[in-house]
């Protein structure tokens, strides 16, 4: 079972996430939203957030404190795969003989973090664009990839809350360091 994880920041205005796991028909007891604090529990709850995903929060100052939230969560949870989305994610495409189709189902996930099991990978990534001159029906072992789309099969690990940008590219090269895979999936 896929739990999904958002974290956001004053950005309710912009977030489209939710709406889209909604329309897989992914549960609210499975989307974790985390928030930095109370005016934005507030703002996001107003706008029905509140309805759609459990809404957690921690005082915090990058991204990084936000993620690191939604994995202390899981862990504490028991969760086993866990996919972090960007809160502006409006649909995750995969690109097939030149076509892209959108992901409308848990089953087609599944598929990514059973392939990151069998790989000895704790997380996986996908292609950051959508741009078909540039992806190709590859998946590559031991490589970095940007954060828009996570999936963690281990909650134990943190991303730096120190470096306050390229953090997904420290956590990959982290993983890589101790001799796991990190996988990006850049169809």
């Amino acid at each position: 079972m896929i739990y999904y994880g958002i974290p956001s920041y004053k950005r309710a205005f912009q977030s489209k996430t939710i709406d889209y796991l909604s329309s897989m028909g992914v549960p609210r007891e499975r989307i974790i939203l985390s928030l930095q604090n109370e005016d934005d529990v507030k703002e996001y709850t107003a706008k029905g957030f509140a309805d759609k995903s459990i809404i957690i929060q921690c005082e915090g100052y990058c991204v990084s404190d936000n993620r690191n939230n939604i994995l202390d969560y899981a862990e504490r949870n028991g969760i086993k795969r866990l996919l972090m989305l960007d809160d502006d994610v409006s649909g995750i495409d995969i690109l097939n003989g030149g076509k892209y189709f959108r992901v409308n189902n848990e089953a087609q996930l599944e598929q990514y973090f059973d392939f990151a099991d069998k790989h000895n990978a704790p997380i996986w990534g996908t292609y950051p664009l959508k741009n078909a001159m540039f992806q190709k029906m590859q998946i590559k072992l031991r490589c970095i990839f940007i954060g828009t789309c996570i999936g963690f099969t281990d909650m134990s690990l943190r991303l730096d809350n120190t470096i306050r940008v390229k953090e997904d590219y420290e956590l990959c090269w982290r993983v890589i360091s101790s001799r796991r895979n990190s996988i990006r999936f850049d169809h």
